[in-house]
Parts: structure tokens; C-alpha cells; sequence
């Protein structure tokens, strides 16, 4: 099947438009391409069972307009506010393309010359054409996505009051500078020894990572109790300092959670925690946020601080710790997510932006060493166990 939609300044169909409101009610994945972004009339909602989807423009020019944004993220359910993102790290940002799979493993293909404007879909000659494309393209498609939002951030409140829409005389806005020069300027401190200590806590916790992981693994599967989990954690995850001195000396943060957490529902948490563990990487921002609005619905208190470091000791380039010191560091910053997102989308809009501001220095390596810059310059307390 393939379709041909040839558009001019005469032509009143709305056969455009039409692909683009099936392909939002209909795909389980679904991924939208636009050089930029002026305009979105899209009525219908994402289907309520899609899995995967990433909705990227580009900023080259300033061209990409405000209200049309807003317009999106307004659009965009509390969960999935995150996935409406920006390839401010690519110059060169021409696509135009929207590819989607259905619940009949179909896979569809909608390519052509119409950005997302007014002008695309209603005046404009253009050309484009729908066709079905293989699972094999399709798997393609994905890693070619994956490849784009490594260079892309989300759409955010800090983002927009720093981007700046340009003039239409097509001039090379300023805005074609990465606006991450703008965001967190302020990093922490740089100290060596805090840096040495941490990556030797990371050394320390590769000695159990196998043990935790399968007592992870139990947990969610019910095979042990909350009781047991709390006592067999606590031997897994701990000071130097703890344990009659036999601590692994592994635990980034201090010993807040035990008072506060002891009476957390421990599956719950592991089943999140093991949900991500099995998420391939193209699917795992995602499964994160999911993730993590699922335990916040359930009232698990651990969802932040315990189940972010298990993240970030597992993937130390992707995941940030979220605790009380980085929530100073981001307020510090003006960090805003975009208005109305869930909690799991606040998550991945930060992690996403950290992971830009690391890849423009070469000193700190990872967010697990970034946080213990921040928990060194941000933490009330000093009584952190750092051997």
C-alpha cells in the first residue's frame, strides 16, 4: 500500500492531516519528525496502549514557534511530557516524517516536504507519501531515533524562556547555539578526592551487583517478603562504616532511608527496579518514567531516592540520583520541567539535560560523579560515610 499526497495553493483536502490523526490514535510506537515546529492542529488523542514515542523538532533558524510548542506539550498526556524534545545538538536538522507501528505489527512510513506549519497543510505545494515499510526498516527507524535524542533534550519551562523565535528573514538565529550554554551554568566544585571516593564506592558495589540483582530479582517475584528484603538490602547496600565495620561501602546517600523507608512496600519497588534492568536502551527513558509514576500512584516512598540509585549505580551515564541535594542543585539552577508533566517525565527531562551538560566538559565523568559534587556543596548535613 502506498499513498501519494501532492499539495498546492488550491487544493482543500485535508488528507494530510488525516494520516497524521491516524497515526497518533492508532500506533503503539509511534515516532514525529520536523525540521520545525509552527503549527500542530492534531484533534485526536495517543492511543491509550502506545509504548514508545518521541515527537523531535529542530531550532535551526529560531523558525520553531512558541505557541505551536505549547500547543504540543498542552496536547501531550502529564506522563509523556518528556518526549516532545528539541535537537538543539544537531545543526542540520531536515526531516519530515512521522513512523508508526499498529497492534497488527504493522508498519507505516509517512515521508515528504511538509514540516509541521500552517502553510505545510494548507497553501503550500508539497509532497509527500504514506507506504507500509518492513519490520527491518522499522527496527532501523528506531535506532535511528535512539541516535537523534542523544543529541536532543526535552521541551521544558526553563527551555522555552530561554529560546528565542527569529525574525523570518532566515538569518542564522543566535538560538542556533546549543541552549544548554544557558541552562546550569552553576556547576558544583570540582574535587578530586570527592571524585576518587565516589568512583571507589563504585568499584565497591560492582562486588555485590550480581547478589543485588538477584535479590532484586526474588523481591519481584515474590519469592521473599518485605521483611527479609529490608534485612538482606541493608548487608547489600551500606557504609563502609555499617554492619560492625563490614560494610561493602557501596551507598551514595546517607542513612535517611532507613528511618523512612524500613516500611516501604519492597515488591513494589523491585518490580520497577527489574521492569527497568530488562528494558532494551531505545525503550528505557521511557519504562523509567512509567516506572516511576506507577510507584508514585502506589504511594511508594522509596520511588525517589532508593530506587534513583539503583538506577545510577547501574547506569551511571544515564541516571541521576534524585534527592534532596540535587533539588537544591536544580532549584539553585532554575531548573523547570514542562508545566503539568508527571513525575516520571520530570525524571528523564532532568536526566536528559544532565547528560548535555556532562558531554560539554571532560572533567566529571558520569552522574554519579557529578552527584557527589553535589551532595559534597548542597547537603545540610556532612554526615556522609564517603570511604
Amino acid at each position: 500500500m502506498t499513498q501519494l499526497f501532492l499539495h498546492s495553493d488550491t487544493s482543500n483536502d485535508k488528507e494530510l492531516i488525516s494520516i497524521y490523526e491516524k497515526a497518533v490514535s492508532e500506533a503503539v510506537e509511534l515516532y514525529i519528525f520536523s525540521a520545525y515546529l509552527t503549527h500542530w492542529d492534531v484533534k485526536n488523542k495517543l492511543n491509550s496502549k502506545l509504548q514508545e514515542f518521541k515527537f523531535i523538532f529542530g531550532q535551526d533558524f529560531g523558525l520553531s514557534k512558541k505557541e505551536a510548542i505549547r500547543k504540543v506539550l498542552k496536547w501531550l498526556p502529564s506522563q509523556l511530557k518528556f518526549t516532545l524534545m528539541v535537537a538543539q545538538g544537531i545543526q542540520g536538522f531536515h526531516p519530515k516524517a512521522v513512523f508508526w507501528k499498529n497492534e497488527k505489527n504493522e508498519y507505516y512510513a509517512l515521508i515528504g516536504s511538509s514540516n509541521l506549519t500552517h502553510a505545510a497543510f494548507n497553501s503550500n505545494y508539497e509532497a509527500n507519501i504514506l507506504t507500509k515499510i518492513s519490520e527491518q526498516d522499522f527496527i532501523k527507524v528506531k535506532s535511528w531515533t535512539n541516535e537523534i535524542s542523544l543529541k536532543s533534550i526535552p521541551v521544558s519551562e526553563d527551555w522555552l524562556e530561554e529560546y528565542q523565535e527569529a525574525e523570518i528573514n532566515y538569518k542564522k538565529s543566535t538560538v542556533s547555539q546549543s541552549l544548554m550554554d544557558k541552562l546550569f551554568m552553576e556547576m558544583p566544585n570540582y574535587n578530586q578526592e570527592l571524585i576518587a571516593a565516589r568512583r571507589k564506592q563504585m568499584r565497591n558495589h560492582q562486588t555485590v551487583c550480581n547478589q543485588l540483582k538477584s535479590l532484586i530479582k526474588q523481591c519481584a517475584a515474590g519469592k521473599i517478603d518485605n521483611d527479609e528484603f529490608y534485612v538482606e538490602f541493608n548487608k547489600l547496600w551500606s557504609w563502609k562504616s555499617e554492619n560492625k565495620g563490614e560494610g561493602v561501602g557501596n551507598r551514595f546517600q546517607d542513612q535517611t532511608w532507613k528511618r523512612t523507608g524500613k516500611s516501604s512496600d519492597f515488591r513494589k519497588l523491585c518490580i520497577a527496579i527489574q521492569s527497568v534492568f530488562d528494558a532494551p536502551l531505545a525503550e528505557r527513558d521511557n519504562v523509567v518514567a512509567k516506572q516511576i509514576d506507577w510507584l508514585k500512584e502506589c504511594g511508594v516512598s522509596t520511588r525517589g531516592s532508593v530506587f534513583s540509585e539503583m538506577l545510577c549505580q547501574e547506569y551511571p551515564d544515564r541516571y541521576p540520583v534524585l534527592n534532596a541535594p540535587i533539588k537544591k542543585f536544580l532549584e539553585e539552577n532554575k531548573f523547570k520541567s514542562a508545566k503539568g508533566a508527571s513525575e516520571g517525565s520530570r525524571y528523564i527531562d532532568l536526566s536528559m539535560k544532565l547528560r548535555a551538560l556532562l558531554a560539554m566538559q571532560s572533567e566529571i565523568k558520569n552522574l554519579a560523579e557529578l552527584d557527589v559534587l553535589v551532595q559534597a556543596e548542597y547537603r545540610d548535613s556532612t554526615d556522609i560515610d564517603w570511604e
